[in-house]
């Protein structure tokens, strides 16, 4: 993990994901591939984000969508994002109304391959101080660990990547809160930073943060 970077400081919840009654979940990953109950992505995106827009004056150059937090970059970095770092996956965004020109999503891959125990998570997750490691969906079985930070969890047992973006296979929330641990290749991470002006930020995965930090709650 010595090679990948989380992202720590950026703009957030610009944008919403649409259709709303689906939190933008249908066009990214389809009626079927994704459970309604809990919010879960069951696959890797093959879709489209949709986003309905927001008044500013200007689009940033960098930003995370609300209900999800899909990292987006605006069409200028995009250019210099995949000239710079070839194998990223870079999904244009569609608009669902108030065209605001091209912007595209920076699209992880889920890890099929475990990066935690089962005992690392769960202690972590205590520590954390939750009442208990997670919850299982009634809908579709999936077990999610109450959220914990990647500083609380043993890195040295993730396998080794190669990919730009990688999210992990251990899905983590409560209610309808999805979320997988995301990390960036050092060489996008740097690129990233400095195609949007510093408006993405980054530090190495698992870095020291506060408990209560609001990029991950």
């Amino acid at each position: 993990m010595e090679s990948y970077r989380e992202l720590t400081t950026r703009r957030t919840e610009i944008g919403t994901p649409m259709p709303l009654e689906s939190f933008g979940m249908d066009p990214m990953f389809g009626l079927d591939d994704w459970c309604r109950h809990c919010g879960t992505a069951r696959s890797d995106q093959w879709g489209s984000l949709v986003l309905h827009s927001w008044k500013r004056k200007r689009m940033p150059r960098g930003w995370t969508t609300k209900h999800g937090e899909w990292l987006c970059i605006d069409g200028e970095a995009a250019s210099v994002v995949a000239e710079a770092v070839p194998d990223v996956r870079l999904e244009p965004v569609m608009w669902h109304a108030g065209n605001r020109g091209p912007c595209y999503q920076v699209v992880p891959r889920i890890d099929q391959r475990r990066w935690f125990s089962d005992s690392a998570i769960a202690g972590a997750a205590l520590r954390r101080g939750h009442p208990s490691p997670g919850r299982r969906c009634d809908a579709c079985g999936l077990f999610r660990w109450f959220p914990v930070e990647l500083d609380l969890l043993p890195l040295d047992e993730v396998p080794g990547l190669e990919d730009p973006v990688v999210a992990s296979p251990e899905v983590y929330g409560d209610g309808w809160t999805y979320l997988r641990h995301t990390v960036y290749r050092a060489d996008l991470a740097e690129v990233l930073t400095d195609a949007t002006d510093g408006e993405l930020t980054f530090e190495p995965a698992g870095y020291p943060r506060d408990p209560i930090d609001p990029l991950f709650l």
